[in-house]
């Protein structure tokens, strides 16, 4: 994490480090190794090893070039998938840029000749390889119990967010692998 905010930085840091007051690294460093911390707040263990810090340090010099790697495809995507007239292809507003971690369709099932399901288990038999595209939170199982959200789209009811759970049953995405052949591509 990045911030300009000392007091936000040092609650990330004792949350990442178990809840610790004093990190691992402090008690090592310091006078006195024999004082424990106090762990005041619920924390994790979310500290990242040195070789994965090394290999994320390394990747990073990679990142534009991997981006830039996916908007080609993203184009390419864009450009195929035009003309289907059920399927709604993501879009990236003026102003903005995209990292494309994967490329979300929406089908309409309104229109389009099968489910959205349906249409995934056809390309799956082709091995070409989808999956739903995005969760609508509040309808998954720890959601639903913690704050009493109903599962399943009914109209009307105060508890369902009707945009969310179209998303939630009708989007869709392959991952844009950054090295594809056009076999894969135009398998149909």
């Amino acid at each position: 994490m990045t911030t300009d905010d000392d007091a936000l930085a040092e609650a990330v840091n004792v949350r990442r480090n178990h809840g610790a007051s004093v990190s691992e690294e402090q008690r090592h460093k310091g006078s006195r190794p024999y004082l424990l911390p106090e762990f005041d707040v619920l924390g994790f263990n979310f500290r990242m090893t040195d070789i994965q810090g090394a290999l994320g340090l390394v990747q990073l010099t990679k990142l534009d070039r991997f981006i830039e790697e996916r908007r080609r495809w993203a184009a390419y995507y864009d450009q195929e998938l035009s003309a289907i007239p059920w399927l709604r292809t993501p879009r990236v507003p003026e102003g903005y840029g995209h990292c494309w971690q994967s490329y979300v369709t929406y089908v309409d099932e309104t229109r389009a000749p099968l489910t959205r399901n349906a249409i995934m288990e056809s390309l799956q038999e082709r091995g070409i390889a989808t999956r739903p595209g995005t969760h609508a939170v509040h309808m998954l199982g720890y959601y639903r119990r913690r704050f009493g959200f109903v599962a399943g789209c009914k109209d009307g009811d105060s508890n369902f967010l009707p945009g969310a759970g179209r998303q939630h049953d009708g989007a869709a995405h392959g991952l844009l692998a950054l090295f594809r052949v056009d076999s894969e591509i135009h398998r149909r």
